[in-house]
C-alpha cells in the first residue's frame, strides 16, 4: 500500500506517463477516444489515490523508486461479488521484468481471500499490455455479459471460483495439470 506522503510525487509523475501512453492507445483505435482523456483520468486517479488509498498497490525498488501502480475495483454485479484492476502501469524502465506480473497476482490474492467471484480487467486492443493478461490466465469476458459494445476495448476475465456463478449459461473452463489419461483425449 503506497505511503502517499512518501511516494507522492512519484506516483503523480508515472500516473501522467501512462495514462499520455494510454492517450495515444485510445488515438490509435477506431474511433478515437476523446480528447481530453489524460485531464479527465488524471483527476479520477489522484481522487482515487485519496479517496481509496486501501485499494492502491505500489510496486518500489530497494531505493524506495516507485516501478509500478495498481488501482483495485470491484462490486457486485449479476454474476456476483467481483474484483477489477482499474488501473495499472509499470515504469519504462521498469518493464518485461515481472512488476507487472507481481501487481496482478497480488491483486487476484486479495480478490481471492475476498470471496470475489472473478477478476476483470480492459485494456485498448492498441495496449500490448494485453499480452501479459492472457498470460496470466485472463480470456475474453463472454459476449452475454460484455456491457461496453466498443470492440476496441479488450474486457478479460479470470473466474476465480467456477462453481459460484449460478446460472451464468457461462462454460468456464477449469485449467489443471496434464494427466496420462488426457493423452488418450488429445
Amino acid at each position: 500500500r503506497p505511503d502517499r506522503s512518501r511516494y507522492r510525487t512519484s506516483l503523480e509523475s508515472l500516473l501522467r506517463l501512462g495514462l499520455r501512453e494510454q492517450e495515444v492507445f485510445a488515438a490509435a483505435v477506431d474511433p478515437p477516444e476523446d480528447e481530453g482523456f489524460v485531464e479527465g483520468e488524471m483527476a479520477e486517479h489522484l481522487g482515487g489515490l485519496d479517496g481509496e488509498p486501501d485499494r492502491w498497490r505500489v510496486a518500489v525498488d530497494g531505493r524506495g523508486s516507485v516501478l509500478g501502480l495498481l488501482w483495485n475495483g470491484g462490486g457486485n454485479d449479476r454474476l456476483g461479488p467481483y474484483a477489477s484492476v482499474r488501473q495499472i502501469i509499470v515504469a519504462p524502465g521498469a518493464r518485461a521484468q515481472g512488476v507487472g506480473t507481481v501487481l496482478l497476482r497480488t491483486a487476484e490474492a486479495e480478490a481471492r481471500a475476498s470471496d470475489a467471484v472473478l477478476m476483470l480487467i480492459s485494456a485498448f486492443r492498441t495496449n500490448p499490455a494485453w499480452r501479459l493478461y492472457r498470460s496470466l490466465g485472463f480470456v475474453d469476458f463472454p459476449a452475454p455479459f460484455r456491457l461496453d459494445p466498443n470492440p476496441e476495448h479488450i474486457v478479460l476475465w479470470k473466474c476465480l471460483q467456477p462453481d459460484a456463478i449460478p446460472g451464468s449459461g457461462v462454460s468456464v473452463p477449469v485449467l489443471r495439470a496434464m494427466r496420462a489419461a488426457d493423452a488418450k483425449l488429445l
